[in-house]
């Protein structure tokens, strides 16, 4: 028995459902009724009165439990030793000047962090400044070189994931530290810029996260699925890459 028959009953509940209220309960049912059984009074020993239960709805016999096995959680894998070497420049020594570690933060750093949260016209103009004094100051080309390396990996992941414009990124500085050989060699002896530069590839390509060589999996393949390989961006590192290979470092 249908418990609308009326139609104009189907409009206004269609009407109502669409409003926002909800259905009209369902009507009770007969919990003590079960299709089928037939429940039995039995008297108990103590004259209370309680119903029979048929005994093919109970099992035969209680089946054990499977016991469980506790798994350690699986290590990530540790990328190989090339990937963990170091060059003998790289790390922290007594005496190293301020602006020379790596491992301390300089408003500098602050300044090519923020890069990001600027505007268009303060970002170029802020370029355009390390640029020019790039060009008339020898030494602190060096030291901004230097610096750059050190936030290459960051600045690698905000470029690639954060910055909606890419276009007036300062990662572009790269291009002025790795076309002079000067530049070039204090970024790899000090900076460890070339390993840094391929963790950056391998570990966006397989897992679409930046990281540092120590968080390389070999065993990881390529994201397709991610969105990764497809990513135009990640040609500013390959053509980082080329500069790096062509120059006159290596002769």
């Amino acid at each position: 028995m249908d418990l609308i028959d009326d139609p104009d009953d189907v409009t206004e509940v269609s009407e109502a459902a669409f409003a926002g209220y909800p259905p009209p309960p369902p009507p009770p049912h007969l919990a003590n009724r079960r299709r089928g059984h037939d429940h039995t009074l039995v008297e108990s020993e103590n004259g209370d009165l309680f119903v029979a239960q048929d005994r093919t709805t109970r099992p035969l016999m209680d089946i054990p439990r499977t016991p469980r096995i506790k798994t350690r959680p699986l290590r990530p894998p540790r990328p190989p030793r090339y990937w963990l070497e170091k060059p003998k420049g790289y790390g922290f020594k007594d005496g190293t000047p301020l602006h020379e570690n790596l491992w301390d933060r300089v408003r500098l750093d602050i300044l090519i962090l923020y890069d990001l949260r600027m505007w268009k016209k303060l970002r170029s103009d802020l370029r355009d400044v390390y640029v020019s004094t790039v060009v008339t100051i020898p030494y602190f080309k060096r030291v901004l070189g230097l610096r750059f390396a050190g936030l290459y990996t960051m600045l690698a992941q905000l470029y690639l994931i954060a910055d909606r414009e890419p276009d007036h990124s300062i990662i572009d500085l790269s291009l002025q530290m790795l076309t002079t050989p000067s530049i070039t060699a204090e970024v790899l002896e000090r900076g460890n810029f070339l390993t840094n530069l391929m963790a950056i590839l391998y570990t966006f390509l397989t897992t679409r996260q930046v990281g540092y060589p120590s968080n390389v999996n070999p065993l990881a393949t390529l994201a397709f699925d991610a969105g990764a390989v497809t990513n135009r961006r990640m040609y500013h590192f390959f053509l980082d890459l080329k500069y790096l290979f062509g120059s006159d470092f290596w002769t």
